[in-house]
């Protein structure tokens, strides 16, 4: 149903842009070069080809397939990216209060785990997202 008025939508934006094209050339009191004559004859040659009855085969957003061709579904790759995000925080937050060294403060380590933990995150995301594509 959607696709027949799109299609049908789309021809009658194309026939409107014709026939607006042939009245501008005609309002301005000239033939229309031969090349556009060709192209409008091509064009309707091309609108006689279509058909209607059959579906149009489109491909709605993006194929998740791994590198062996096994289709991977969207549920797989999300467990994946967020085992990725998880991971990469509590690895970069360690990391980073490792990073930091040891002060004679309340909470030594605190300021490195705060600032490694969204970096680890959000490479280890994107580690996890180019891992499944």
């Amino acid at each position: 149903m959607v696709r027949t008025s799109l299609r049908t939508g789309a021809l009658a934006g194309i026939l409107a842009l014709a026939a607006t094209g042939a009245a501008s050339a005609q309002t301005a009191g000239q033939a229309p070069p031969p090349s556009t004559t060709a192209a409008r004859v091509q064009f309707q040659r091309s609108i006689s080809n279509v058909r209607f009855d059959v579906p149009a085969t489109v491909q709605v957003g993006p194929s998740y397939r791994t590198q062996s061709g096994k289709a991977q579904g969207r549920k797989t790759r999300g467990v994946w990216i967020t085992a990725g995000v998880i991971g990469g925080a509590l690895l970069g937050g360690w990391l980073g209060s490792q990073v930091e060294g040891d002060c004679l403060c309340d909470s030594p380590g605190l300021q490195g785990w705060l600032v490694g933990a969204p970096i680890g995150g959000a490479v280890g995301g994107l580690l996890a997202w180019r891992l499944t594509r």
